[in-house]
């Protein structure tokens, strides 16, 4: 506000003004004679005097006045705005500050990342591994008493490049590791399974010869909580033509190992001893990718058979077995099924669910697009559903179907170029009711994900998986390949 200051010298011409008008119009008035006159005019005289005196002091006063309100309100309105912009900026400091506080806690942990109303609700995390990178192929289970066994393979000091040595480290419930991790030798094609148990866990694996030291098969080895081996390591079977293997367990009734080997899939049974059965032949056609999955009472077995010996398609074969291993059905077969990759099955309150991945069937294109296709089965292997889960370029790879308590079935999956431009990784989400629910996909931007595997339940899930962050043309893995993991889970959008 802009304020005015009358000095005295103004206030003193302005009120021999007004004296002056009111002299001048005193002598103006109509008198009698001329000594009226002169008496008139020595009062007017003296009333202008009196008059300009009482209007100089009243108006020194008024502006004195006047000056001293305005000043006093002037202060007055100062200290106020001063006040009132401290508090206001006080305030609006204080409200950027808590904005800006959850924006950067926002930037952490992103909400619902990669999701609708369900995704990581933490950054992915490194876990820290003993060995040679890359690091790959991860397995974690949870143990009964508190934290995790990670499988995985990669190089050791005394053979960097060989990366297919397989060690098992025991991680705290806060992932870090505790003390270094055990070797227990070479997975032939990266073939090795963990499951955890009552007791710690159990691993079997593909054995390859080792320097004449040890002989291939499949071993099994008991562990306990530490990953440590419990008793001596098992042979289960020394066939050298041993391609893949698929295993489950469930306390109580040990577990099944399904071998795929040249023109034969078997089933056998085992547990933490050793072996509980003889070997079931379930196929003498060329089949290859098995899937085991308990079934509360017995088992259940999937593997893919070539159509036709000249063909690259694949038909889906599944079969069910009671706890002695016999088999109890005739096999049922999905003859249009057109196969081309990697076979999953997972089984939960009944139903089955098989998922594989197939070409486009409605392409000529000579390179078509990948499909990952997904069937429910009702306990009789009936067809209840069918679904289309992902689509994309011929690096498309399913990796794992999964029963997630207590209602959905989970599929992992990743397209992977080479060169990682591009790269993504998803969880697609189906429930026992055939409704398909929104995935969660992540966008690897330069980083290129693969081997993503799923264990928990749908309310606390963690997803693990192998992540180059300097992918190769070539299509190997460089030296900067970890494991990472991260929470999934329901969260705010």
């Amino acid at each position: 506000m802009v304020s005015f200051q009358y000095s005295p010298r103004l206030i003193l011409s302005l009120s021999l003004i007004l004296a002056l008008s009111l002299y001048l119009a005193a002598c103006d008035d109509d008198s009698p004679s001329g000594n009226t006159g002169d008496t008139s005019g020595e009062a007017a005289g003296e009333t202008a005097g009196e008059t300009a005196g009482e209007a100089a002091g009243e108006t020194a006063g008024e502006v004195a006045g006047e000056t001293a309100g305005e000043v006093a309100g002037e202060t007055a309105g100062e200290t106020a705005g001063e006040t009132a912009g401290e508090t206001a900026g006080e305030t609006a400091g204080e409200t950027a500050g808590e904005a800006a506080g959850e924006a950067a806690g926002e930037m952490t942990e992103p909400l619902c990342r990669g999701g609708q109303g369900y995704g990581f609700i933490e950054d992915f995390s490194t876990i820290e591994l003993t060995g040679v990178a890359p690091f790959t192929a991860a397995q974690m289970v949870k143990l009964d008493e508190g934290g995790w066994l990670i499988g995985y393979l990669s190089g050791i000091d005394e053979s960097p490049n060989d990366i297919n040595h397989l060690q098992v480290l025991k991680l705290d419930e806060q992932l870090q590791p505790q003390g270094d991790a055990i070797l227990f030798g070479r997975a032939k094609g990266g073939q090795f399974k963990l499951h955890a148990t009552s007791a710690g866990a159990v691993l079997l694996w593909v054995n390859q010869r080792n320097n004449l030291q040890t002989n291939e098969g499949v071993y099994v080895q008991s562990l306990d909580g530490d990953g440590a081996p419990m008793g001596d390591v098992l042979t289960v079977n020394q066939s050298y033509d041993v391609r893949s293997i698929n295993t489950a367990w469930a306390d109580g009734f040990g577990g099944i190992l399904v071998l795929s080997e040249p023109q034969k899939i078997s089933a056998l049974l085992f547990n933490q001893a050793g072996l509980a059965s003889a070997p079931t032949i379930l196929s003498e056609a060329e089949s290859r990718s098995p899937s085991a999955v308990f079934t509360g009472g017995g088992w259940s077995v999937a593997w893919l058979t070539r159509a036709s010996p000249d063909s690259r398609e694949y038909d889906i074969s599944i079969a069910s077995l009671n706890d002695q291993g016999e088999q109890l059905l005739e096999t049922v077969t999905i003859n249009e099924a057109r196969a081309s990759g990697k076979l999953g099955l997972a089984y939960g309150n009944g139903i089955y669910s098989i998922a594989w991945g197939f070409p486009d069937p409605t392409t000529l294109d000579p390179v078509p697009r990948q499909i990952i296709g997904m069937r429910l089965l009702d306990e009789t292997l009936n067809e209840i559903g069918r679904f289309f889960v992902m689509d994309g370029l011929t690096d498309l790879s399913l990796h794992q179907v999964s029963w997630i308590p207590p209602s959905l079935f989970g599929i992992t999956w990743s397209q992977s170029p080479l060169g990682g431009e591009g790269s993504i990784m998803g969880i697609s989400r189906i429930n026992q009711l055939g409704q398909v629910l929104p995935s969660v996909q992540i966008d690897g931007n330069e980083t290129l994900y693969t081997e993503v595997g799923v264990t928990g339940n749908a309310s606390s899930m963690r997803v693990v998986f192998t992540a180059d962050q300097d992918p190769q043309p070539t299509g190997l893995f460089s030296t900067d390949t970890q494991i990472m993991t991260g929470p999934v889970g329901p969260c705010e959008e």
